[in-house]
């Protein structure tokens, strides 16, 4: 059965939902609040944290939907670059729009920065999970 879930679609049995479902967003919106925190985004640990959530939470409906409707011969599974580089450059997009909502008195370039260093840390992440 295939689960798709924070930016990346997963092939996994029964025995795997806690795992896709609650362990790995978990792990990645902390990872994706803990680079916002680092880079200076927000002055508090849980206003990164709920901010990583509500763009996570954004970026799995937006990727669900352009997967089930746009492109459902698309796997973003391991091996297929292309698929992982949409999901990658779709997940920038989504979650540094509603990064720019919920803070919009920020610049933009430190909005956009911001969206594309946490992306890269929480995808480089999902690479060596699937990896291991």
């Amino acid at each position: 059965m295939k689960y798709v879930f924070l930016d990346a679609g997963f092939d996994v049995g029964f025995g795997d939902v806690i795992l896709v479902l609650f362990i790995i967003p978990l792990g990645i919106i902390l990872l994706e609040a803990f680079v916002m925190y680092q880079l200076k985004f927000n002055k508090a640990f849980a206003k990164c944290f709920l901010d990583s959530f509500l763009a996570n939470l954004a970026t799995v409906v937006v990727g669900y939907l352009v997967g089930a409707f746009l492109t459902p011969n698309i796997s973003i599974g391991r091996g297929n670059i292309i698929g992982i580089l949409g999901a990658f450059t779709l997940s920038v997009i989504v979650e540094g729009l509603i990064l720019f909502a919920l803070n919009n008195k920020k610049p933009s370039r430190k909005v956009w920065k911001t969206s594309l260093i946490m992306n890269l840390a929480s995808y480089v992440a999902l690479i060596i999970v699937t990896l291991i």
